[in-house]
């Protein structure tokens, strides 16, 4: 019970120490830093509403990859496809996709096809933000905390008008805000590793419980 504990323990630290940090890059920012509103860096654009009967599991010539909040908050198995429906409404793998509905801000990356239309494309204007630093801004708990406040209590829903109005700090320099996001994603990697380390260990712990306790009941000890 000690080890699951200070397992646990651990597991939460790991979790932590990424957001605690992301949260730090944005609070102490140096010189150089610009402020401006969201929706005069980016447009937002919204994904397209497909019924279920025009959806299918299997790839066919002509279809593509259906992006649904699913696939961001789940990771599930259960791909879709539908007929391509143009360029519109569709989102690369370094593009950032935002939640609209359900859980209003949260930020999905690196899954290529056309997004439903409880999602939507932010995509940068002038060339001033980089898409994976505008991605780590985003992530950030403070905003993160703000974009899912808004909607009503029944139906969370995030306008353009909402998003738009976030304020984004950002280096002026190009190659700084790049240096930002590496060095975010190598501790990101890293403390998803030592979740992962915990997260197994947790599980052999809990395993090692249920063949004591059986050893003990069935009078093997």
């Amino acid at each position: 019970a000690n080890a699951k504990a200070n397992a646990e323990k651990n597991l939460q630290n790991a979790r932590t120490l990424f957001e605690s940090h992301l949260q730090s890059v944005f609070t102490q920012r140096g010189p150089g830093w610009v402020e401006k509103r969201l929706d005069a860096l980016a447009k937002f654009s919204q994904g397209i509403q497909i019924g279920l009967s025009d959806q299918s599991n299997a790839p066919a010539k002509g279809w593509v990859r259906f992006i649904r909040i699913i696939d961001y908050t789940q990771g599930t198995d259960d791909i879709r496809y539908v007929q391509d429906p143009g360029c519109r409404y569709w989102a690369d793998k370094s593009d950032i996709v935002m939640v609209r509905y359900g859980t209003p801000g949260l930020v999905g990356r690196g899954i290529e096809g056309v997004i439903a239309n409880n999602l939507f494309k932010i995509s940068i204007l002038d060339g001033s933000l980089t898409n994976d630093f505008l991605a780590y801004f985003l992530g950030q708990q403070t905003v993160q905390n703000y974009l899912s406040s808004q909607g009503s209590s029944t139906m969370p829903a995030l306008t353009f008008t909402q998003l738009g109005a976030v304020m984004v700090f950002f280096p002026h320099e190009m190659e700084e805000q790049k240096e930002i996001a590496t060095k975010l994603d190598s501790l990101r990697e890293e403390t998803q590793r030592l979740a992962r380390l915990y997260e197994r260990k947790l599980a052999a712990l809990e395993a090692l419980k249920k063949s004591l306790l059986h050893q003990a009941f069935s009078g093997e000890l």
